[in-house]
């Protein structure tokens, strides 16, 4: 259950902060770009996020959450 709980809180983050790209506050550019950049690497892993032998899952959703 620890694990599926990570998953969850990483993807109400994620849909947390998708509203970013529309915020124009100066010097936010830069914490824009990185949110981006990580969902862009979160959408293009190729392997199952539920399965409980890939840890290397644990340590992704860990830097996202």
């Amino acid at each position: 259950m620890k694990r599926i709980t990570k998953i969850a809180d990483m993807i109400t983050t994620m849909e947390a902060f998708a509203g970013l790209k529309d915020v124009k506050i100066e010097g936010l550019e830069t914490v824009i770009l990185q949110y981006e950049n990580l969902v862009d690497v979160t959408k293009k892993k190729n392997y199952d996020i539920l399965d409980y032998r890939k840890q290397e899952v644990n340590n992704f959703v860990d830097v996202c959450v």
